[in-house]
Parts: C-alpha cells; structure tokens; sequence
C-alpha cells in the first residue's frame, strides 16, 4: 500500500496535485525531492573533478616530453663530437695497451693469490693429518705437535698476507678464505688440547716429550721461554686440582695421579725444562721456518713451486719469541711460588676426597700408596727434602684416619639408645621373659654346617636373651667387630716396611727413619687415640645406663628392668675389647642393679612364712626325734619359702644368679626376714608374764608354744644359717632373732647345737633341689 502511495505521488504533475494529499504524504514527497537533488549534484560534482584530474596528467606528460627530447639532442650531439675519426683512433690504441697491462697484473695477482690459497688450504690437511695420527709413541707424537704449529705459524702468515688483498676478490674466494681461517681456528684448538695432554700426562716415555710440547706451544703462542714455563705450571696446577676434585668413583686413583704430575713438575722443573726449553727454542731462530727441513719435507705444501709467489716477509720470516728471558734461578723462583700451591691444592684434594669416606680400610690404602708413590717420585728430585712435605700429607691423611676412628668407636652410643628405647616402651611379658630353651620352637632350628644356628641358640637362651636383648647384644657384636677390623688395621700398619720406596738413595732419609716415623710412630700415636676414644665411649655407656638406673626409681617393672640391664652389662663385659681400658665398665652399676632386682624375688614369699611360722601349729611332730625330742626337718612353711624364692629365681633366669648376685638375695632376706620375723614376735612382757606373737597368746610355761618356737629354732637355724648364710652376714637382728627365739624356746646351748647341726645336715642332703642358692 506504501508503494501505490509513492507511485501516485511520483505521478503528481502540479503543485495542487502534491498538496491534495495529507500532511505526512507531502512532507514525504518533499524530503525524496531533496535526496534526489543532492544526489544528482553529488554525480555532476565528481564528473567535473574527474575530467579536470585527466586534463591536469596530459599537460604534465607533454612537459616530460619535452624535457627528454632536449636531453636526447644535447647527448646525440656530443656523441656526434666523439666520433671524429681521430678520437676514435686514438681512444682505440690507448685502451689496447690498457687492457694488456690489467691482464698481465690480474694473472699475476691470480697466481699469487691462488698459490697462497692452495699453501693455506694444504697447511690446515697437514695440521688435520698430523693431528689424527694414533697408535704412535710420544715421541712421535710430540715431533708431530712441533710440526704441526710450524705450520700452523705458516698459515698464519699466509692468511694475513691474503687478507690484505681479500677485499679486492669476489664473494667466492672471499668465502674460501673464511671457510679454511675457520677449519684453522679448529685445529688450533685442538693441537693446544694436544699439548695440554701432555703437559698434564703422568706416563711420559721420555722427558724430551715434554719439551717438545712446550716447543709448540711457543710457536703457536709467541710466548718466551719464561712464559712457557708460567703456562706450563699453570697447566700442572689446573690438572691436579682437577684430579683432587674429581668425585668419581675412581677419585683415589686420580688423587695418586695428582701426586705423580706434583713430583714430575717438581722434577722436570728443577732438572731438564729451562734448559733443554731454552735450547730448543734458540734452534728455531737459527734459519727461517720456511727454510727448516721438516716444512721442506712436506710434499703436500709444494713450496719448491709455490713460495716464489709467497711475499718477502713470508719467505725471510723467523720465530720471534725470546728464548733467553729465564735462567736457573728465575725458573727455582718460579718453582718455589708454584709450590707452595700445589702442595695446598693437593692436601686440599685430600681432604676433599676423605671427607665423605668413612671405610677406614680405604683411607689406610689411599694413605700407603699415596705415601709410596711420594717417596719413589719424590725421591728422584734432587735436594727436596721428602720429609717436609710427607709431614704435610701425612697429617691430613691422619687426621682423617681420626675422625673415622672416633665415628666408628662413637657407634657405641647406639647400645645406650637402643637401652632407652627398650626401657621407654618397655612391656611386661615382652621385654623381661626369657625364651625357654626348651621351647618347642627350637626344633625347627636348622642344624646344617655344623648346627651352628643351634648352637647360638642354645647360648643365647642359656644366657637369658629374648628377642629385645638379642637385638642390643648384637648391635654390640657390630660394633665390637668394627673395633677388631680397625685394630687390625693399625696392626697392619704397624708392620709395614717402606725399604722398597728409597732403592735410589738421594737424600738423607733412610729406612729406618721411615720405619719408625710412618710404622712405629703412626700407630703407636692411632693406638693411644683408640683408648682414649675406647675409654670415653664406655665411660659414655657407663653413665646412660646410670642416667636409666636412676630413672626407673619409681617405675612399677623396676626389678625386671634390672634384670635386663644387668644382662647387658654381663654380655657387654663378657666380651671386652680391651681389658685394660674397659675393666671397670658396669663394676658400679651392678651391685644396685642387683639390689632393685632382688625384690621381685621375694615379693609377698617372706610375710606369708612369718605369718605361717607363728600360726601356732605344728605339722610333723611326731617326726622329732631324740632325748629330749627335737625336729630334724623344717616347718612346710620353711621348705615352701625356700622352694617359692627358687623357683621365683628361676623364672627370672637362671643365667642372672652369679654368686655375687645370690650373695645380694641372701643379704636381702636375711635382713627382710629378720626383721619381719622379730616383728611378728613382737615380745610385750607385763606384769601376767604372757607374750604374744600376731594376736597368739603364748604362756612361758605352754608346751605347745615351746615347742612352736623349738621349730622355729630349726627354721632359723635352716635358713638364716645355712641357705641364706655367708660370711660376715650377721646382723644386730638377725642375732637378736636368734636370742629371741632361744629364749622362747626354753633351750640350752647344748640343744640349740642340735638342732643347728640337725639343720646343716638336712641342708646338706637337700640343698641340691635348690641349685640356684649354691
């Protein structure tokens, strides 16, 4: 519909037309009448600047034009001047001539450069061929070396006189050039590789090797002879600390190299180098190195052809290095600040390479040969003094040999931890029982190779060591196998001999000296520091089981954990390392580990036979015997306390009851029961005459109660006199019980004699049966 609207607005012809529609239909027509007007302007604009834009490009190119066509004519004109037939002739011969005389320098050039290039190209095949050979002796070698730098300086010379004239060739002899300076650059380094391999060489054939390396090295330097020498100390200096400082497993073996290269230098320096050097090189000045016979000799660089092309200064040139600028004493000067180094550097790399060895075996190794490589090397030097400097190597090979002595004996303090750690998380029924040894176990025991797994086994339940005490005892062995094989060791060292290191006596060392200084003294000083270190150690060991005693004080296993320590005295003790220095190890410690393990013995066994013992009764009387009748064996109460203590013994283990240690129980009971006895008595005289022993009235007059004490005579007598009796075991209250008693029982001295032999035979027929109170 929008469209209809349009059209018939497009058809108006008149203005009454337009406006007979509406409003918005003639602002509509009156904005299109405007657009297409703008537009129509906007075409005829741009058709007028485009037609103006192309008249302004002809005028332009009609100038141009105009311009050329003079500059042809003024051209053509002086071209038409030129070609006068005079001028043509005479332009014609001159530039004959002139092309004759560029030819003729231009070849001349070429074969002077391409002869060059050719000598060039041919000294870097030379170099390469000389370099490459293998499977040669070194003195071969190192005449290869002193021809290649000759030729080398060769190529030097050649390629600064090509590279004045290099800027003048074309990018492809230019690129030639640089290609052969670069292969040159190449074997340069790698024949200054070469000579440094020698320099640092230990297995040289002949000294004159090494002459004739550094020979090459001043060619290739230009360095003086005095300079030579500076390089080839500093050469020595960077290979031993090389070696020193290497980490490799092979690190001894290179440190003993390091040793060798610092003898050689001291040699080669004090014996052939500023001598034969300064020989050498003197020869090298006589005739210029085009004219030495060893260049002559190489057909590959065709100098019979070739060097009439070379320059003047090629031809006449002649090594300038200065071969007189050191003497002998310049060169010891040298030497003597090299050596104070070198000597650091290698003690340096000792202690480097023995700092994280701890196998003593291998440091007494690196130490002897280390020692005999000087003392053979270091002999040949002439008015070194070998003592000064082994002093030096010596000690820190000691020192090192120290530290791992005190490492390995301070491994000790691992028995004192592991006691810690047992008696820290101790547990009964684990840590303190025994193994039985007759436990069933035993008999899936191997007993091949001579039963010896069985034989262990025996021993070891025989002396009380269950699974946690085994564990100690054999970190101990551990150890103590250690301090054997270091013994050894220093035995061994002690019984070295160094005769064979001085065949060539040229200084004022002699084998005995050596003898007494590496062998005698070495060891006699290790040995001294070993007790030292053995007595510490145990002493340490003495104190951390005395630190544990006085921290079970109040634990509730006091006794069991005793027993325990006790057994790792005893086995310690048992095998001592050295008798003398360790003898009063644990001496200490056992009599008050005896007195807290005692007490688990007794236990609760001596109130119940007081309490039976004055119970008022009396089993087995019709078994007295005599005029008048007395026993002749103990009270069940008697024979029970005696039997309870043995066998409470017994399960302890056995292996705990030396005689120092039942002499311990029998004070202890002796004491214990003395007093308990005569408290239980408890004698409270008044005025009636009635006493009373735990709530038991006893009348002086009861036969009952006579009698009752009559077998509690015997009891006494059996136990406080024979099965608890030793020397100098009576006491205050143990003679009164005995007053006591005698009183009781009405009995005379006579009697009481009786009835104490009566007690000593029955013990004497019975005292088997309780072994562990022999």
């Amino acid at each position: 519909m929008v469209a209809n609207k349009n059209s018939d607005m497009a058809s108006c012809t008149s203005v009454a037309e337009a406006f007979a529609h509406p409003l918005p239909q003639i602002r509509q027509i009156h904005r299109n009448l405007a657009d297409e007007l703008d537009e129509k302007k906007y075409r005829l604009r741009n058709a007028v600047g485009g037609n103006y834009r192309q008249l302004l490009g002809t005028a332009e190119t009609i100038l141009e034009m105009s311009d050329m066509m003079q500059t042809i004519e003024e051209k053509l004109g002086r071209i038409g001047q030129a070609c006068a037939q005079r001028t043509v002739e005479n332009k014609s011969s001159s530039l004959v001539r002139l092309h004759e005389n560029h030819k003729k320098i231009k070849i001349e050039n070429n074969l002077h450069w391409w002869a060059q290039t050719k000598s060039l190209e041919m000294c870097a095949v030379i170099m390469g061929r000389l370099l490459r050979k293998k499977d040669v002796s070194d003195e071969s070698r190192a005449k290869s070396l002193v021809t290649a730098a000759k030729v080398f300086v060769i190529s030097r010379l050649l390629t600064g006189s090509l590279g004045e004239t290099l800027i003048n060739r074309d990018q492809s002899d230019q690129y030639l050039v640089e290609k052969i300076g670069k292969k040159l650059e190449i074997l340069r380094l790698r024949l200054l590789n070469a000579i440094d391999q020698i320099l640092r060489c230990t297995t040289l054939e002949s000294r004159e090797i090494l002459v004739q390396a550094l020979v090459a090295l001043s060619l290739i330097t230009d360095l003086g002879a005095e300079d030579v020498l500076k390089h080839f100390l500093c050469s020595r200096m960077e290979a031993m600390a090389t070696l020193s400082t290497d980490s490799t497993v092979k690190r001894n073996e290179k440190l003993v190299k390091a040793l060798i290269l610092y003898a050689m230098t001291l040699y080669d320096m004090k014996t052939i180098l500023p001598r034969r050097l300064t020989e050498n090189l003197a020869v090298l000045k006589v005739n210029s190195l085009l004219m030495d016979k060893t260049i002559r000799d190489l057909e590959e660089l065709r100098l019979d052809e070739y060097d009439k092309w070379f320059r003047k200064d090629i031809i006449q040139f002649t090594p300038r290095m200065r071969h007189d600028d050191v003497d002998g004493a310049q060169a010891a000067g040298l030497l003597e600040k090299w050596d104070q180094k070198a000597v650091d550097v290698l003690i340096q790399g000792i202690v480097k390479a023995l700092e994280s060895e701890n196998d003593l075996k291998t440091v007494v190794e690196m130490r002897t040969k280390m020692l005999e490589v000087w003392l053979k090397e270091g002999n040949k030097v002439r008015g070194l003094d070998l003592l000064v400097r082994m002093d030096r190597f010596r000690s820190s090979l000691n020192s090192r040999i120290y530290k791992i002595l005190e490492l390995r004996i301070g491994m000790l303090k691992s028995i004192g931890m592991e006691l810690e750690t047992t008696i820290s998380s101790w547990k009964t029924g684990v840590h303190d029982k025994p193994d039985s040894l007759w436990d069933s176990s035993a008999l899936n025991i191997d007993v091949s190779n001579g039963a010896e797994a069985f034989k262990q086994m025996v021993l070891s339940r025989m002396h009380g060591r269950n699974d946690s005490l085994s564990k100690t005892f054999k970190k101990y062995q551990s150890w103590l196998r250690l301090y054997d094989e270091t013994v050894t060791i220093i035995s061994q060292i002690k019984r070295q001999r160094w005769e064979d290191c001085l065949e060539d006596i040229s200084n004022d060392v002699g084998p005995q000296m050596l003898n007494d200084t590496l062998s005698v003294e070495d060891a006699q000083l290790l040995e001294n520091h070993l007790r030292i270190l053995l007595r510490k150690a145990f002493e340490e060991l003495h104190k951390q089981i005395e630190a544990l005693l006085h921290a079970i004080e109040n634990r509730d296993h006091i006794s069991q954990i005793s027993a325990y320590l006790i057994r790792i005295v005893r086995d310690v003790r048992s095998e001592f390392p050295d008798g003398e220095v360790t003898k009063n190890f644990g001496v200490a410690l056992l009599t008050p580990l005896r007195e807290k393990m005692v007490p688990v013995v007794v236990k609760d066994h001596l109130p119940t036979f007081v309490k039976s013992a004055c119970s008022g009764k009396i089993v087995g009387r019709s078994l007295w015997e005599g005029d008048p009748q007395l026993p002749l064996q103990p009270s069940p109460a008697a024979f029970k306390l005696i039997f309870k203590l043995v066998q409470t013994m017994g399960e302890l283990g056995g292996d705990l009851w030396c005689p120092a240690t039942v002499l311990t129980l029998k004070k202890y009971v002796a004491r214990d029961l003395s007093y308990q006895w005569a408290q239980a008595l408890q004698i409270t005289a008044d005025e009636t005459g009635e006493h009373s022993c735990l709530g038991v009235d006893f009348d002086a007059n009861d036969n009952s109660a006579k009698e009752l004490m009559i077998q509690a005579m015997f009891d006494y007598y059996l136990i406080l006199k024979n099965v608890f009796s030793a020397p100098n075991l009576g006491s205050e209250t143990t003679a009164a019980l005995e007053v006591l008693i005698g009183s009781r029982a009405d009995l005379n001295s006579e009697l009481q004699l009786r009835i104490f032999e009566a007690s000593k035979e029955y013990w004497k027929r019975t005292s088997l049966l309780f072994g562990l109170l022999m």
